[in-house]
């Protein structure tokens, strides 16, 4: 009894297998990776990754078009000779926050660009002091209904600990949430 239970789920998976395809979504001149998306808006998804060409590495966003089934490549984000890596995006009710890390600085910091009206701002900084701030991640409270009063929060590893930050607040500290702690290693 055993061995008929076994090839059952093992027929079932083989008969109701879907086929893989794999979709290019880009044709630049370098190493492509770390994709993420999170923007949405009219119906279109917006979604960043970073390029590696020699010892450099930019960021650029895209849309996917889901009626289409189509992605298009719309904005190089950075054009420096720096390490620009681990983007992230964010959806505000009108505008798209791009947050990435860069060493622009001599060391490590986590910075960000506004995407609205299909014009990108100058650039920002959510952390740089001259420890490493390093690991991007972003979330919303209230994602679901974006409102102009939606929190965007960014957290990042700094040291041992994890800060995060509301870039809703201009010039808010950075709020420690985890303090790591050495002594056990």
């Amino acid at each position: 009894m055993n061995k008929i239970l076994l090839f059952i789920p093992l027929f079932a998976a083989l008969a109701c297998a879907q086929t893989f395809s794999i979709k290019q979504i880009t044709n630049l001149d370098g190493d492509c990776r770390n994709l993420s998306g999170g923007g949405l808006d009219n119906g279109i998804s917006y979604f960043v990754f970073e390029v590696h060409t020699g010892n450099i590495s930019n960021v650029y966003m895209g849309q996917y078009f889901p009626g289409a089934d189509s992605f298009a490549v719309i904005l190089k984000v950075t054009d420096d000779n720096f390490m620009n890596i681990n983007p992230k995006i964010l959806f505000s009710k009108d505008s798209l926050f791009i947050i990435y890390q860069t060493n622009k600085n001599g060391n490590w910091d986590i910075a960000y660009q506004v995407y609205w009206s299909n014009q990108l701002s100058s650039v920002y900084f959510v952390a740089d002091s001259s420890a490493d701030e390093i690991n991007p991640v972003v979330s919303t409270i209230n994602a679901f209904f974006p409102s102009p009063f939606q929190d965007r929060l960014v957290s990042y590893e700094k040291g041992n600990s994890v800060y995060i930050k509301d870039l809703n607040i201009p010039g808010s500290l950075e709020t420690e949430v985890f303090h790591g702690d050495d002594s056990t290693k």
